[in-house]
């Protein structure tokens, strides 16, 4: 699939640009103070504004045996603001 640059993206996110959008899935996760293994879904957004920097936010969620959105996980915001190579 092409990648269709925003006329507003800055050069230095060019790179980036790729990632504009929003993104969904689902994974599994499990740690040691886990009783087992849980199917989680997460969605992640990348977004800018004319700034030479992306916005991101993700959030996550457990997901019941049939897949549906169950229990809030975590979230989180922040941004990408790619650097020169030196």
């Amino acid at each position: 699939m092409p990648i269709q640059l925003d006329a507003d993206l800055p050069a230095p996110l060019i790179p980036l640009a790729w990632l504009v959008g929003t993104w969904a899935g689902a994974g599994v996760v499990g740690y040691p103070t886990m009783e087992a293994d849980q199917r989680f879904g997460q969605e992640v957004t990348f977004s800018h504004d004319g700034r030479p920097f992306l916005s991101y936010s993700s959030r996550t969620w457990l997901l019941d045996d049939d897949g549906r959105q169950g229990k809030p996980l975590a979230s989180e915001t922040g941004y990408w603001r790619p650097v020169a190579a030196t």
